[in-house]
């Protein structure tokens, strides 16, 4: 298991992530096709710039 660190954004970006974040959690998600997994990862990367290390591979065949 890897070691976990703590990562401090600025608060603005923090505020944002969490204001979207909430607002999933309290809107109605009635239609076919609605991702959780999805959401959030939306939110941290369009939002927070957090993305996982492995989208920055090059190997990726053209």
């Amino acid at each position: 298991m890897q070691a976990t660190f703590d990562t401090y954004i600025p608060d603005e970006i923090y505020n944002a992530m969490l204001s979207k974040l909430a607002a999933m959690a309290t809107e109605s998600r009635d239609y076919t096709g609605w991702c959780a997994r999805s959401a959030v990862v939306e939110v941290l990367g369009e939002v927070g710039g957090i993305w996982p290390q492995s989208i920055l591979k090059t190997d990726r065949a053209a």
